[in-house]
């Protein structure tokens, strides 16, 4: 058992010890902190449910997913065009637009999405999808934890299978950034879910590829917003996982968990800016 009382880590709690080991300390031993709804995870909520349906169905609800996040605006009482948020409403950003914005965001992303999978891997199979992974890793008691998006197949040349595992990643109208797209506690979620994945399934790992699918949001500038409706908003990149990738990705995973072990927790000052116990009694 881990000093979080689980058996099990996940990427995200990997990813908040690499920024900040007392962060992790606070929030996943401590368990302090809460979680807040925020139309964007609300938003990215819906485009999830909708890529699940569609990977299993081959069809694409976009109404559905559209009726789904308007009932979740109202749910959530997040302002109407023109209203001042009040204060049961959630904190609201001056930058963010209104519904109808999330709205034509969301029917011109998943209206790309089919397109753009069969462009992208011509007839393509379905796997999975929201696949559930629980694997031990090696030389320890712990196991990772996750749930991948989406795995499809495609047959190469020579007929034989190739296995793409697919992260759905919400974003604007730029996609990411040249240095996020380099950042490797960025791609090690994909790293960490190809050699799980092919572990659980007994899969060699040169016959799996992984991709972060990027559905891009329409810009927020009126002008630019009007532009881009109907335009295709889907983009992928590609990450290389391998041997040493797979080595580093192992290794990290390791001293995580000796450092947990040891009690040792150190606060990284450079990651403060967005932490939720900055200039709290928790984090001085």
């Amino acid at each position: 058992m881990l000093l979080t009382g689980k058996e099990h880590i996940s990427y995200s709690e990997l990813k908040t010890w690499l920024e900040c080991g007392w962060r992790h300390k606070l929030a996943n031993i401590d368990k302090l902190g809460t979680f807040d709804y925020t139309i964007y995870t609300d938003f990215g909520h819906v485009v999830h449910s909708a890529n699940e349906e569609f990977l299993k169905t081959r069809v694409m609800d976009t109404s559905k997913a559209m009726q789904e996040l308007t009932v979740l605006w109202k749910e959530r009482k997040y302002p109407e065009p023109g209203q001042t948020p009040g204060p049961d409403w959630p904190e609201w950003p001056s930058s963010v637009p209104d519904l109808q914005y999330w709205l034509d965001s969301l029917e011109d992303c998943l209206n790309s999405l089919p397109a753009f999978m069969e462009k992208e891997f011509p007839g393509w199979e379905f796997v999975a999808a929201e696949e559930y992974i629980l694997e031990k890793m090696d030389n320890s008691a712990a196991s990772l934890k996750a749930y991948i998006d989406g795995i499809i197949k495609v047959k190469d040349k020579k007929g034989n299978y190739i296995y793409h595992i697919v992260d759905w990643k919400n974003t604007g109208s730029g996609g990411w950034q040249a240095d996020k797209k380099r950042e490797p506690d960025v791609l090690l979620q994909l790293v960490l879910y190809k050699i799980f994945w092919s572990k659980k399934h007994n899969i060699p790992l040169k016959d799996v590829r992984c991709h972060f699918v990027f559905l891009k949001r329409h810009d927020i500038s009126p002008k630019k917003r009007l532009k881009d409706r109907g335009s295709k908003r889907c983009d992928m990149m590609s990450v290389s996982v391998g041997p040493k990738t797979v080595e580093k990705a192992t290794k990290r995973l390791r001293n995580m968990l000796l450092t947990m072990t040891r009690g040792l927790f150190l606060k990284n000052r450079f990651n403060c800016k967005f932490c939720e116990f900055h200039k709290t009694p928790h984090c001085k």
